[in-house]
């Protein structure tokens, strides 16, 4: 607020509000401007900026909790004496034309106030009980500073040259009317059926019970079909498998089958590579778990992997070794019954995964580097 023109003391305070309690403790003349007929809204504009302007400080500065200002604006209405009027003009001689009247002047504006004595500060303390008395505002607090610009979000990191993986299932295997279905095709549960080969690639199936006997979340192998395949959606080097079989064990051998860019779950006899597992017999006890091993020589998984090469094209020293997939034979007496099986509820693998396309999908199955 502008400093007041007027501060009253005390005792003039009191002769204003004699005979009303409480009084006020300070009463200020703060503006005083002309008032010319016609500007009465203006008026009232000013009057609304003065009382605005007063709340913003009664809120901005500390005041007493148990007092309030009060601010208003008081008319007054003072009357101006016109100056006297011209004598007549004395009556034109015939054949004269009076010259034209000149436009009435505006009446002239009414005298300005007395300017009013200076401000003590000393009086202003005493009469507000203030402990000191400062002229202006103070400045308004600087604006909180920007938030830091936000970092664009970074892209997918590029999938790796190879991932090791221990106890990885499969991906694809026979569907009910498709050779190859993927654990992801958006059909994948209506290709699902028990006892089929897509129970070894489904990863979200429950475990059998853990007792031997037959059951509907395993492949069951039959008089007419002893041979089971499963395919994997990129090359892989297999270091390691892992059968589980939970009635009548009959794991007789095991093939690899060689890498061929795209994977369309081909069983052809050429693409037939290493067999890692031959017996005549299976003795491994059901719910056991058969574990075969391939040495680093015969899996090539210590060989190293050229980050720019790619699946399309493995380099001649890893096409040697790449899988795309695992062909399983049972074997069954002869004279085994309709329900004999053998059933493999699950085989999983451990090795390496050359130039995935998606990385993603081999996460639950990522080897922890130690």
């Amino acid at each position: 607020m502008e400093s007041p023109l007027r501060i009253f003391s005390k005792m003039e305070i009191n002769e204003i509000f004699a005979g009303v309690d409480p009084k006020p403790s300070a009463f200020l003349h703060t503006e005083s401007s002309p008032y010319i007929e016609g500007n009465f809204e203006q008026a009232l504009v000013e009057e609304g900026e003065a009382l605005a302007e007063m709340r913003r400080v009664l809120q901005s500065s500390e005041t007493r909790k148990d007092g309030f200002q009060v601010g208003f604006t008081l008319f007054s209405v003072i009357d101006v004496p016109f100056p006297p009027s011209p004598p007549p003009s004395p009556p034109l001689l015939p054949g004269t034309f009076a010259p034209p009247r000149l436009p009435p002047l505006p009446p002239s504006p009414p005298p300005s106030p007395p300017s009013p004595p200076p401000i003590n500060l000393n009086d202003l303390v005493n009469a507000l009980n203030a402990t000191s008395a400062t002229v202006g505002f103070n400045p308004p607090s600087p604006p909180p500073p920007s938030p830091p610009p936000r970092t664009p979000p970074s892209g997918p990191a590029p999938n790796p040259s190879k991932v090791m993986v221990v106890n990885m299932t499969a991906f694809g295997a026979k569907g009910r009317s498709r050779n190859l279905v993927w654990y992801n095709d958006p059909d994948f549960r209506d290709q699902l059926r028990p006892r089929a080969p897509l129970q070894l690639v489904d990863q979200q199936k429950p475990n059998c019970p853990p007792k031997c006997g037959a059951c509907q979340f395993a492949w069951k192998a039959t008089r007419n079909n002893m041979e089971v395949y499963v395919f994997f959606k990129d090359p892989v080097q297999i270091s390691k498998i892992f059968l589980k079989q939970i009635k009548n064990s009959g794991v007789i051998t095991i093939q690899m089958l060689k890498w061929v860019y795209p994977p369309q779950g081909f069983t052809d006899s050429s693409l037939l590579g290493r067999t890692v597992w031959n017996v005549t017999d299976d003795t491994s006890m059901c719910q056991s778990v058969l574990v075969v091993r391939i040495p680093p020589k015969k899996s090539g998984i210590n060989k190293p992997v050229p980050p720019t090469g790619s699946q399309e094209n493995l380099p001649p020293a890893l096409s040697t070794d790449a899988v795309g997939g695992v062909k399983i034979t049972m074997g069954r007496p002869k004279n085994a019954g309709k329900n004999y099986g053998p059933f493999l509820e699950w085989v999983r693998f451990g090795g390496r995964v050359l130039y995935p396309k998606d990385a993603s999908i081999y996460a639950p199955f990522a080897k922890k580097k130690k």
